[in-house]
């Protein structure tokens, strides 16, 4: 009789691959579609360009202000007279009134407005004042890398509005030619009056002052206009 075979044993169960998954998403959203992330370009931002205006003007603190009035103040002395000092100190009290940080109406705010008021009557209390004021800006005017404020006294010759500017024509003692002062609004003037005006030099100002298109080489930018007697 053949032996007995040996009894079979079943089948081992194999080790299936394992999948891990990720968890389940949990909380309000839990049923909310996943969304892939939108890839957004960074936003570039441009230098604003001045509509009307000096390009690229400097900015003045009201404290600045304060300080250029001092200056101008202490450089008469006790004299009036327009000395070279007493005048390069104007005509920085020029620039910085031309382009400080306002935070209402008017040209500055009324405390600094009465120092200003005194400081003018002062300047141009004599008719040899108002001659060396016009002597001065002239001489500035003729030279060739001049830049920054500018004090200048004079007869309007003429008045009128290009687009979005206002402009004024000045022509000081002894010059053959007014000069062009323009501003972004109304300096409140008319033909024949004797004006003192604090500005800005602007030369190349089709190019330097945005809304100009005229031929002039050098033109004054002025929020200020001081009717004189």
């Amino acid at each position: 009789m053949p032996a007995p075979l040996p009894p079979t044993k079943p089948d081992e169960p194999k080790d299936e691959p394992k999948t891990t998954l990720p968890p389940k998403p949990t909380g309000p959203d839990a049923t909310a579609p996943v969304v892939p992330e939108k890839k957004t370009t960074p936003r570039v931002e441009t230098p604003a360009i001045n509509s009307i205006g000096p390009q690229n003007p400097p900015s003045y603190e009201p404290a600045e202000l304060d300080k250029a009035l001092k200056a101008a103040r202490e450089s008469f002395g006790p004299s009036t007279d327009i000395t070279p000092a007493a005048y390069e100190s104007l005509c920085r009290l020029a620039e910085v009134l031309t382009f400080v940080k306002r935070s209402g109406a008017g040209v500055a705010p009324a405390d600094q407005k009465q120092a200003l008021d005194d400081l003018l009557r002062r300047a141009t209390a004599r008719p040899a004042q108002t001659d060396k004021i016009a002597e001065s800006a002239t001489a500035l005017l003729a030279g060739a890398d001049a830049k920054g404020g500018i004090l200048l006294a004079g007869d309007v010759t003429g008045v009128g509005v290009q687009g979005d500017l206002h402009g004024a024509a000045v022509r000081m003692a002894g010059q053959a030619k007014p000069v062009s002062v323009l501003s972004g609004q109304s300096l409140a003037v008319k033909k024949d009056d004797k004006v003192l005006i604090l500005g800005h030099l602007v030369r190349d100002p089709a190019k330097n002052l945005a809304g100009y298109k005229g031929p002039q080489p050098v033109v004054v930018w002025a929020i200020l206009a001081v009717k004189l007697p």
